[in-house]
């Protein structure tokens, strides 16, 4: 081992001389990825886990000129600090070393100094990739080809999410890289568990041991749960899987909080589709409470004080900046949190309590008219169901700001119609999107079902406002029934519809759509579960007034009654 250039702590050397396990870590995600002191506490917490596993950990760095394996207190202060301490690539080694400089260690540079001292695994959060636009920039990160030069194995979270992901998949296939998946089929993003993407291999020892076993025992709270002899474990092992990480079976909590949050989703929805009349304050109430964020903001461009929610407690916001940073962002999305260098910048005067800003742009005839965000007093990795509810919530508040622009009602309806048509097939595709990740949960399908069937009402009544010539904003509740029951025509039910001519006021119309829904949905789903498909199925509908109430009836000819 030349030790002009290499320094290695004799704890590392010993370990190193026995055989026992090693794991390398990087240094820039202390000097440039995290606020002091949080990564120091972060540094300690993950070397104290690694010695819980049994293995040694060993910190890199590059300081005065020297390749550091495993840092003393002091010299984790100094990276932590981050005075003088610069971020050093591959390129950067030799003038490092050669002017006797000190500098944290990248994925790449972590990787050589690792191979040097004879450490076989590296630990890291999220490696470098292809950029997009790389066919014509040519940026690519140094860490891919360091992979396929080195022999190092790399546990890691995957690339970061704002790269060309499928891109950097080819590259390392290309370079001969195997990337390996452990527990998971879709290759991570970083923060995101999954990317779309598909790993080539899939290492889960608990996919094998389901597999290969006679029977399984799922153990909740040390008593067995439930008993699963071969033939099932055969026919549904990703099933068993699943229930061995999460510690739960279909049909248990999981189920339930799914269902909650379903819920969540079409109560978000309604409140959307009610707001075109809401003034900018509630729209910023609705964005805090869909999210349960610690506040959000909508500013209006060219103002100098923005609307806040809750009301009264300043920010220190720096609307402008924030502006600027978000007609830059081609995915016209700002996403910032405390562990960034610049989020400082995003502030006149930072409280302490705001560690995570997301911001989307309020767009209108492609014009940028102002932009909202939420703020978390946590480090927060949104979601892709986070960003198309706020997607949504951002349209409604265009709307809103271009209303008092607007003279012509036509233009006003027309555009209204627009957003809120596109606002409620957003959330049919979250639905659909969660649908596909169900891995054949019945229980939960048909939770999605039931919620898109609902979403699907709500869009009724929209479409019947958007076409109404009254101008008075009422709804005709035959037309809305007619539209609603149109959806259930292809599950073989003859319907017999028996309206008056009634009319139900805007405000009102989403929850009756709704009530109607509930109620030929549920004939469908139990009074004529069981039957002969060719069996004759009959629902009568009606609606007429007694007196100064309306009544609303449903009756079937199933077999079956609710206990």
């Amino acid at each position: 081992m030349n030790t002009k250039y290499l320094s290695v702590t004799p704890e590392i050397q010993a370990a190193l001389a026995e055989g026992r396990p090693v794991v390398a870590l990087e240094s820039t995600i202390l000097s440039h990825g995290m606020p002091y002191p949080e990564n120091l506490e972060f540094s300690h917490k993950v070397e104290e886990i690694i010695r819980a596993e049994g293995a040694i950990p060993a910190t890199t760095a590059i300081i005065g000129g020297k390749l550091k394996v495993g840092l003393n207190s002091e010299e984790l202060e100094l990276m932590c600090r981050a005075e003088n301490v610069g971020k050093v690539s591959r390129r950067d080694v030799a003038v490092y070393l050669s002017e006797g400089l000190t500098g944290a260690t990248t994925v790449a540079t972590t990787m050589m100094i690792a191979e040097l001292a004879g450490i076989r695994v590296f630990a890291t959060g999220g490696i470098g990739g292809v950029h997009r636009g790389a066919e014509t920039t040519m940026d690519i990160s140094a860490d891919l080809q360091e992979l396929a030069h080195t022999s190092v194995a790399v546990v890691c979270a995957g690339a970061k999410s704002l790269l060309d992901i499928p891109k950097t998949l080819e590259y390392l296939e290309t370079m001969g890289v195997p990337v390996l998946g452990m527990g998971t089929e879709d290759f991570p993003a970083f923060y995101c568990r999954r990317s779309g993407c598909k790993v080539l291999y899939l290492t889960t020892r608990w996919e094998d041991a389901v597999k290969t076993s006679e029977r399984i025992a799922v153990v909740l709270d040390d008593e067995i749960e439930k008993n699963f002899d071969a033939a099932y474990v055969r026919n549904n092992p990703w099933e068993l899987v699943q229930m061995l990480e999460s510690g739960t079976y279909r049909g248990g909590e999981s189920s339930r909080d799914f269902l909650q949050a379903m819920e969540s989703i079409v109560q978000s929805t309604s409140e959307i589709f009610g707001s075109g009349n809401r003034s900018l304050e509630e729209l910023a109430e609705v964005m805090r409470r869909s999210l349960n964020c610690g506040g959000s903001y909508i500013y209006v461009q060219g103002q100098h004080k923005a609307i806040e929610t809750p009301a009264g407690q300043a920010t220190g916001l720096n609307y402008e900046r924030l502006g600027e940073l978000v007609s830059q962002k081609s995915g016209a999305v700002f996403y910032g949190t405390i562990r960034d260098g610049y989020f400082s910048d995003l502030f006149l005067e930072r409280p302490k309590q705001i560690r995570t800003v997301l911001v989307l742009p309020v767009v209108c005839h492609n014009d940028l008219i102002g932009h909202c965000g939420v703020w978390f007093d946590s480090v927060y990795f949104y979601s892709q169901e986070d960003l198309l509810m706020l997607s949504a919530l951002a349209n409604e508040i265009a709307l809103a700001m271009e209303t008092s622009r607007l003279m012509s009602r036509s233009v006003l309806l027309q555009e209204s119609h627009h957003r809120i048509k596109n606002n409620l097939q957003m959330i049919i595709s979250l639905l659909y999107m969660q649908k596909e990740q169900l891995r054949g949960d019945k229980a939960v399908s048909d939770i999605v079902d039931a919620t898109i069937s609902r979403i699907k009402s709500i869009s009724s009544v929209h479409d019947l406002l958007s076409a109404s010539t009254h101008g008075s904003g009422l709804i005709s509740l035959k037309e809305m029934t007619e539209r609603i029951l149109r959806t259930y025509q292809s599950m073989g039910i003859e319907f017999h519809v028996q309206i008056d001519d009634i009319y139900s006021a805007q405000r009102l119309s989403a929850s009756v759509a709704l009530v109607i829904n509930e109620l030929v949905s549920n004939c469908f789903k139990h009074a004529f579960a069981g039957m002969d498909a060719q069996a004759y199925k009959q629902v009568n509908v009606s609606i007429n007034m007694q007196g100064e109430q309306v009544c609303l009836c449903v009756q079937d000819n199933g077999g079956r009654l609710f206990p």
